[in-house]
């Protein structure tokens, strides 16, 4: 790599991580911004007459990628409480049901308006029903606690199930009540394999001495994850349950056995390993949302035929999104503006095979629906007030209580070791 190239690599990255930083104060989800700089380096290659490459494939291997390390981020920012169950609960339902009700929606109206059949619907559809947690996460770090919890809890749930669901249909051209059992066992089996797998890694991050580590419990983590892919299990329940497993290891100690993985030593290296997490996948999620608009045409934005379907689409997400919002007795604002399509709803549509994928469903429609959602969005940071005298969090103090609560158990379990090994030396 020559060093004009390194410049403008390192230069894009600064640029994203002023975004990032930034996004407090002017209020404009990251995702919009890089967005609109990929565009302007696409206009400034065409200007200089540089070729545009295609670079599709890249972008899906940074969105699996980025999928696998922005769920591990948002699981390792849950705090598992028992009166937290209330909000899992709805959170979860919250991520199910208007997926359901869009889906079942749109496939209905595909059918109706173009003869499809329902299954194609559906696969066409059901991409377009996942919100986004890459984009909803760090835009929840402008919200109220209360209502930022609500988000990365319900993104989460809306990414697990949307891949589940999808790789479901996709996969099984016949519902029966056989297939649906298999799709249950396939679902016990990942989460024994989460499991078995969560503790694996805790052991050897507790256990590794060498200087690097975090790198290769990311690898395994990753080898995993294909693993689970290659035999078509839900892999993601395994990332969400390792990150659940690392965020909660305080209230395992009770168990003698969890002594094994040395808490004092594995709380604090999974501090260590969360912040190299945040790291990494901030750097995916800038190179993917760069790369999204680098390979796009803005004209192409201003398409009219495929504008009033895709201003379509994201009325009919929100109406859903309100009802069941009222329903559940939720405020409206702001949670009802924080349904961004993003990075999921793109590698969903992409792997897509061509027999099944429509035409309406183009690279320009989902783009406009993405771009749409995301400057919906921008509303609610725009007009949102915090609803308590709590100072705006920067991006990565939202774990700084989770943390907190960690270093407190990792103080408790070493001075219990410390009055231990006191007693044995006075016994002695």
């Amino acid at each position: 790599m020559d060093t004009p190239a390194l410049i403008f690599l390192s230069l894009l990255i600064l640029l994203g991580y002023l975004f990032e930083v930034s996004a407090r104060a002017t209020r404009i989800p990251t995702v919009i911004l890089l967005i609109a700089l990929g565009l302007v380096c696409r206009e400034g290659a065409l200007v200089l007459g540089f070729p545009i490459p295609n670079l599709d494939q890249l972008v899906k291997e940074l969105g699996t990628l980025g999928l696998l390390l922005i769920v591990l981020e948002g699981s390792m920012e849950l705090e598992l409480k028992r009166e937290k169950l209330g909000v899992i609960g709805k959170t979860f339902f919250m991520a199910l049901f208007p997926m359901i009700v869009f889906t079942a929606g749109l496939a209905l109206y595909l059918h109706h308006e173009y003869a499809t059949p329902y299954r194609e619907g559906i696969i066409n559809a059901l991409p377009l029903s996942i919100i986004s947690s890459a984009i909803a996460v760090p835009t929840a770090r402008m919200l109220a606690p209360k209502d930022r919890e609500f988000v990365v809890f319900e993104s989460s749930f809306s990414d697990i199930l949307g891949v589940l669901f999808f790789n479901f249909v996709l996969v099984n051209e016949v519902m029966n009540q056989s297939v649906l059992l298999h799709f249950a066992g396939q679902i016990l089996i990942s989460i024994v394999f989460a499991f078995a797998g969560a503790a694996a890694l805790s052991l050897i991050l507790s256990r590794l001495r060498h200087r690097i580590k975090f790198i290769p419990i990311i690898a395994l983590i990753m080898l995993m994850y294909s693993l689970a892919k290659f035999y078509h299990l839900p892999a993601l329940i395994l990332i969400l349950i390792f990150g659940l497993f690392l965020a909660n290891i305080q209230k395992l100690e009770r168990f003698k056995w969890f002594h094994v993985l040395r808490p004092a030593k594995l709380n604090e290296e999974v501090h260590k390993f969360a912040d190299i997490t945040f790291e990494l996948t901030f750097v995916v999620r800038v190179a993917f949302f760069l790369l999204f608009g680098f390979l796009l045409d803005y004209r192409s934005l201003l398409t009219g035929s495929s504008l009033g379907f895709s201003l379509g689409i994201l009325a009919l997400v929100h109406v859903v999104r309100g009802v069941h919002l009222k329903l559940a007795g939720l405020d409206l604002f702001p949670l009802l503006f924080i349904a961004p399509r993003g990075l999921i709803t793109v590698l969903l549509v992409v792997s897509i095979p061509a027999t099944l994928r429509m035409p309406e469903f183009n690279n320009t429609l989902i783009t406009q629906v993405v771009v749409e959602s995301a400057l919906f969005m921008m509303l609610a940071t725009l007009f949102v007030r915090q609803k308590t005298s709590q100072p705006m969090l920067d991006p990565q103090s939202q774990t700084l209580d989770l943390q907190k609560s960690r270093e407190e158990a990792a103080d408790a379990l070493l001075g219990k070791a410390q009055e231990s090994e006191s007693s044995d030396s006075n016994a002695n």
